[in-house]
């Protein structure tokens, strides 16, 4: 059994970043505004105890059934079934350094935003890239909690 270092939950408050945008729907400008429900509320992180895998969870409101999505051979992701939200981002740091050769001296935060990036590139709809654009924001606010197991 492979043990796992997890911090605890720590509460975001993202009230200041962006949850409202403008935009134009059929020549009327309108704002936006993210549903409070995609919303990331607090964020944990978890390194097993050999350092292969950073595990970085968020809680919302409401909870969902999830589905998991393998984007290649280090990034694994936990959807919402409905709502698509960010649930879970799972990096394999071995095998991301040695597939992408990348440096020792990349953070583990790069990496972690490298892979949501990887999902707003593909996302179509609005509301999936408010929630992920949100989550990035919650990383960049939180880091070093966040990254506290990964550098334990």
């Amino acid at each position: 059994m492979v043990n796992t270092q997890t911090t605890g939950w720590i509460d975001i408050d993202l009230s200041s970043f962006k949850i409202k945008r403008t935009t134009t729907i059929r020549g009327n400008e309108v704002e936006l505004f993210v549903s409070p429900y995609d919303i990331p509320k607090a964020v944990r992180a978890s390194l097993d105890e050999d350092k292969r895998y950073l595990t970085i969870e968020f809680k919302y409101l409401n909870e969902e059934p999830t589905e998991d999505k393998k984007e290649n051979n280090y990034v694994e992701y936990k959807l919402g079934k409905a709502s698509h939200r960010l649930q879970a981002i799972k990096i394999d740091i071995d095998n991301l350094m040695k597939q992408e050769n990348i440096k020792f001296n990349i953070t583990k935060r790069d990496k972690l935003l490298s892979a949501i990036n990887i999902l707003l590139r593909k996302t179509n709809g609005e509301s999936p890239r408010d929630n992920y654009e949100l989550v990035q924001d919650a990383i960049r606010a939180k880091e070093n909690e966040i990254l506290a197991a990964a550098a334990a």
